[in-house]
């Protein structure tokens, strides 16, 4: 898991509690790679959904920064909770993090999600992170090959 991973490095890192959260479910008609085969009807999706039961600790945040790859559906989100013993963490993401961000947020002391397939690091000099993360599904890794050709 991704918490296991971060807590070699950061051991105040700590797991979700899954009884401080309402477990639900609901089936759709499918997403992404059923969408595109248009398997709608035939291939369903089980979506699982955890709602805290009291409200999270993490608000919106500022960011001193533009993202020069900055799309109007693409926003950039930063969020802060009042943990300022735990890390600060730098996300460059695609759409697959989205339901991420409210789970992984509660982690950090400081947490910025920026939508583009690669590291820049331009911002993390300016965010001075503890920990970056690259997450990104496989239809992109070919995007991280390629990187060091934009500048």
């Amino acid at each position: 898991m991704l918490i296991d991973e971060m807590r070699k490095d950061h051991p105040e890192l700590t797991d979700a509690d899954l009884s401080t959260y309402k477990i639900s479910q609901k089936v759709t008609g499918g997403s992404d790679l059923v969408i595109l085969l248009s398997l709608q009807e035939k291939m369903k999706d089980e979506l699982v959904y955890l709602d805290p039961k009291k409200p999270r600790s993490a608000t919106d945040a500022e960011v001193a920064f533009i993202n020069p790859n900055q799309k109007k559906d693409m926003p950039l989100v930063a969020k802060k909770t009042p943990y300022s013993d735990m890390p600060r963490a730098l996300i460059f993401r695609d759409s697959f993090a989205n339901l991420l961000v409210p789970f992984l947020s509660e982690h950090f002391s400081r947490s910025v999600y920026v939508w583009i397939p690669l590291i820049d690091e331009r911002i993390v000099e300016i965010e001075k992170p503890d920990i970056v993360i690259l997450e990104i599904t496989e239809r992109f890794l070919y995007s991280t090959l390629y990187s060091d050709l934009q500048d």
